[in-house]
């Protein structure tokens, strides 16, 4: 009996963290392979979760689990689809929407996706309760568009705006919160402020940029833009050092102050300029448009908008995770008004300290 239950419990722990979400359930010799038991052991196990209504028969008599169990058993469980790059900011949020969930039942399984059409994205939308989806940096295509405008359980989007096709949009970082950043560097006294962008451009990176154009002409404040994306899978502080790197060495004038599109630009920026013995905070100025969870822990300290508190936006859409039936809030939820982190980056740690700003979040 305690063999059989062996079986019984691998089978269940891996429906409990979603692995048969995502892939099909072994035949019983595999399973008995898988935990050192008789297949008779494994077919007994299989036969009592059958009968328990935990697992059931398909057509082709492979193993699956029962429609009943995801609703009436074990609670639901969401997928939280993110882009298969390393990412702090995903785990950021990931690490937010399980603590919340936690507390209405629901379990979130982290699963990575290749690109708009893997297999495994179509899969999750099928397997899952609900989705939590952070969109890949290329564009979303239209027949996928289509797909999610179509999907009937709950999936909300973050990062990425898709309430055109009726799909609550979590905007952590909304692009008019640059300005706050931008007359922080102009108040230093830089009449010119550059901006460099590394990331692969999509919907965000585009508006962060329009809003930094915008801004200038507001301000009228000049400024160059440095575009020069990598490929979804490069390393965008890796090329952010190779812009500025190869802007010194062609001899151009050092800029004054440079705003980042993302903190991996800041951070290869910021190596580039100490290389070439640019102090930065003294003869240059550097800051990115968020945290990303990393800003306060570089050296220098990257001035940026501080990662907002979403708990608020999070807990109620885990309500509607756990509750079902259509989104009733507005579609576009927003963050309160931003903070913004000043650091080494922009001011002097001596500066800093004699102002008594730092370490202080606005």
């Amino acid at each position: 009996m305690a063999a059989q239950s062996k079986v019984v419990e691998l089978i269940q722990s891996r429906i409990r963290h979603g692995d048969y979400h995502l892939n099909d359930i072994p035949g019983e010799r595999s399973l008995a392979e898988e935990a050192g038991v008789s297949h008779m052991t494994a077919r007994k196990a299989v036969q009592s979760l059958v009968e328990e209504g935990v697992l059931e028969r398909a057509a082709t008599g492979r193993l699956q689990i029962a429609t009943a169990e995801a609703s009436e058993h074990k609670g639901k469980l969401l997928a939280f689809l993110a882009p298969n790059y390393p990412s702090t900011l995903f785990e950021i949020m990931f690490r937010e929407i399980k603590h919340v969930a936690q507390a209405y039942g629901l379990g979130v399984r982290y699963v990575n996706y290749a690109h708009w059409d893997d297999p495994i994205l179509l899969n999750a939308l099928k397997s899952f309760d609900g989705i939590i989806l952070v969109p890949d940096t290329n564009e979303m295509p239209s027949r996928v568009r289509e797909h999610l405008a179509k999907y009937e359980k709950p999936l909300l989007s973050l990062t990425l705006d898709l309430c055109d096709i009726g799909i609550p949009s979590l905007i952590r970082t909304p692009p008019d919160w640059m300005g706050q950043l931008l007359d922080h560097l102009h108040a230093l006294g830089n009449p010119r402020i550059d901006c460099l962008n590394t990331q692969p451009v999509d919907d965000m990176i585009r508006q962060r940029m329009d809003q930094w154009m915008k801004w200038r002409r507001l301000n009228d404040v000049s400024g160059l833009a440095y575009n020069d994306p990598v490929s979804p899978s490069g390393l965008a502080a890796g090329r952010a050092f190779e812009v500025i790197d190869e802007l010194l060495r062609s001899g151009e004038p050092v800029m004054k102050a440079l705003v980042c599109t993302t903190l991996m630009a800041a951070i290869g920026a910021i190596r580039a300029f100490e290389d070439h013995g640019v102090r930065v905070g003294h003869d240059v100025v550097v800051a990115a448009v968020t945290d990303e969870g990393l800003a306060h822990w570089t050296i220098p300290r990257i001035t940026s908008i501080n990662l907002p508190n979403t708990k608020p936006l999070i807990t109620e859409c885990m309500d509607w995770f756990a509750q079902g039936g259509a989104w009733t809030g507005p579609l576009r939820l927003l963050p309160k008004e931003p903070s913004l982190f000043i650091g080494e980056s922009t001011v002097p740690t001596t500066s800093l300290l004699d102002s008594g700003v730092k370490n202080k979040k606005g």
